[in-house]
């Protein structure tokens, strides 16, 4: 995967930090958040075990391409439910008929990037429906 243009070390320690707190509120395992990142791999999670430790999120497209898609989605779900955090939680393990009775949390471990997308596109009213 390809480097993106160059970001500071410290706003890569802070994404990892601000995107694993925002994985924690949705109540999302550790190995769950580390294949929602792509920081696992058959080796084992080192890379993400490294950010946990406070390292800084790698910056390859990839992975700034999926901490953007978590953040627009924590994002969206504030939006729909101001007054209630706990919403969002609740919404990504939801199932939800719109897909195929799965909860967004499972569409996006089952589709990595993809079915982050497919979420956001839900939450944006720009996805398929039905």
């Amino acid at each position: 995967m390809g480097t993106v243009h160059e970001i500071s070390e410290q706003r890569l320690v802070d994404l990892g930090r601000v995107v694993l707190g925002v994985l924690q509120e949705w109540g999302v395992t550790s190995s769950g958040q580390a294949v929602l990142l792509g920081l696992g791999d058959d080796e084992g999670a080192a890379p993400f075990e490294a950010v946990r430790a406070g390292a800084p999120m790698p910056e390859t497209t990839e992975t700034l391409r999926r901490c953007s898609a978590i953040l627009t989605i924590h994002r969206a779900l504030e939006t729909l439910y101001p007054n209630c955090r706990a919403m969002a939680g609740y919404w990504v393990t939801t199932r939800n008929p719109l897909f195929q009775d799965r909860t967004p949390l499972e569409v996006m471990l089952g589709a990595g990037l993809a079915g982050m997308e497919r979420v956001v596109e839900h939450l944006n009213g720009t996805g398929k429906w039905g």
